[in-house]
């Protein structure tokens, strides 16, 4: 989970990491508070079958890093508010460090570059 997530310069949110997803999601309840409006579909492929699916492209920010427009999924979720995938991450370089239970972005966590952390949880 990461907490310093940002829709439309709205926020923070609480999002899931999922490096495994190609698109983000945004919780539909959300999208309808935030009037993100659905400009198009996208065909979803899951082991279940294949459904179009409403999307939208919003800028993001994630910690400190802003994202030039970045697709979401607009589906119901339960207990988070979107699901950051790799139509967001792929803007970004980042390290998952599931030791210390923490994502750091930017550069490598070494003391010297610029970098920010989120915990996860």
């Amino acid at each position: 989970m990461a907490d310093d997530i940002y829709i439309a310069a709205r926020g923070p949110y609480r999002f899931a990491v999922d490096t495994g997803a190609e698109s983000s999601i945004v919780d539909a309840r959300l999208a309808a508070k935030l009037n993100l409006r659905p400009r198009y579909r996208v065909e979803m492929v899951t082991p279940a079958g294949t459904q179009l699916t409403p999307a939208v492209q919003e800028a993001m920010q994630v910690g400190r890093r802003d994202l030039r427009a970045a697709e979401a999924l607009v589906l119901p979720l339960e207990n988070w508010d979107g699901v950051l995938g790799q139509s967001a991450l792929r803007q970004l370089d980042y390290t998952i460090d599931t030791e210390r239970g923490r994502v750091f972005f930017g550069e490598m966590p070494s003391g010297e570059g610029k970098s920010w952390e989120v915990p996860l949880r």
